[in-house]
């Protein structure tokens, strides 16, 4: 809770922040703690957070090797199953991409291979490309922290630096979301893939152009011990 109202009440009321994060400096700090790195997408162009799938992706008037959607690790570390009959999702590992029709109605989901043999997990949803735009993962802000130690509050933004945001977009945000990492620390990961499930409900349900109207933070804790 504390962190949820730090990050906040700084981007509501203008505490003095420290802009982009130094990622090098803040690892050799942390413990050497793996801190928002990042992989290429070689063979389709683009970038993914550390350990994440790259897979291609259809965008409007784009081919599919242009561009990369990304697969988080806990579905397979660089090893997930990229679904080549939409080019949109994918599965996790030891799963097959199935299509299916039900009642005229084609279903797109997950099937298990022999290595999966909870019956509970037979089959799965697919997960929905994280296609977030690249600089959105490539930065870390951060946000002072006044308390028994001072130090900052590292956190991946879906419009940038909370605390240099002119107030126009500032006037526009109307819905705040944060979401907060697990054990792992993969806060870029949860970043993406929350930011890219706000912009999928906008083109379903609102206007794709107001975009800056949800705002998405996800900070991010090292790992000290």
């Amino acid at each position: 809770m504390y962190t949820r109202c730090t990050l906040l009440w700084s981007f509501l009321f203008g505490v003095q922040g420290h802009g982009i994060i130094d990622v090098d400096h803040l690892d050799a700090n942390l413990h050497q703690d793996p801190l928002g790195r990042l992989v290429t997408c070689d063979n389709h162009g683009g970038i993914c957070p550390a350990k994440a799938t790259c897979c291609p992706v259809t965008k409007m008037g784009e081919s599919p090797s242009q561009a990369s959607g990304c697969v988080p690790s806990d579905l397979g570390s660089f090893n997930a199953t990229c679904c080549q009959d939409d080019t949109q999702t994918a599965c996790g590992i030891s799963y097959n991409c199935r299509t299916q029709l039900k009642n005229t109605k084609k279903i797109l989901d997950c099937v298990a291979t022999e290595a999966i043999q909870d019956p509970l997990v037979q089959e799965l949803p697919r997960y929905h490309l994280c296609t977030t735009a690249a600089p959105l993962i490539q930065n870390l802000y951060g946000l002072p922290i006044v308390d028994k130690v001072s130090g900052l509050l590292a956190y991946y933004s879906s419009h940038g630096d909370l605390i240099h945001i002119d107030s126009d977009q500032r006037n526009q945000v109307r819905t705040a979301i944060i979401v907060v990492h697990g054990a792992t620390r993969n806060a870029d990961e949860y970043f993406c893939s929350m930011a890219t499930a706000a912009e999928r409900f906008l083109a379903e349900f609102q206007n794709e152009t107001d975009r800056a109207s949800i705002l998405v933070l996800s900070p991010r804790f090292a790992n000290l011990g």
